[in-house]
């Protein structure tokens, strides 16, 4: 009896957080990697990744602004609305080109109908 009694509990939140449309320490896209490394690479280099999300929300979804920290950084992104279970993509591109060689680490916000994301890239870069 105990058992059941368990199991309708667990059944009964499970539906609140979805209904909810919460899931994912609360977030409604889900980043396979909210943060990537270029690595080491060279200044003369153009340096390109895309992050890829899902829409884990029961919602509808439309990134409203996305921008860097930073005018090396340059973000590319869809401002068409993303249906619950749809994927998505973000591009950032890096030109190094006049900034200073060596370690750097820039951010990425999102700003979605819903909430406030983060991103992060960073690298090393090379002098020419």
């Amino acid at each position: 009896m105990k058992t059941i009694k368990f199991l309708i509990v667990i059944a009964i939140c499970i539906h609140t957080n979805f209904a909810l449309g919460l899931t994912r320490n609360g977030k409604k896209l889900w980043f396979k990697e909210p943060s990537y490394s270029f690595g080491t690479f060279h200044q003369s280099q153009i340096m390109k990744h895309e992050f890829k999300f899902k829409n884990v929300s029961k919602q509808r979804m439309v990134i409203v602004r996305a921008s860097s920290s930073c005018g090396c950084t340059v973000v590319d992104y869809s401002t068409e609305p993303l249906f619950p279970g749809e994927w998505g993509h973000i591009t950032v591109t890096y030109k190094g080109w006049g900034k200073a060689p060596g370690f750097f680490n820039k951010g990425i916000n999102i700003l979605t109908n819903k909430e406030v994301i983060r991103l992060e890239i960073n690298g090393t870069m090379l002098s020419k």
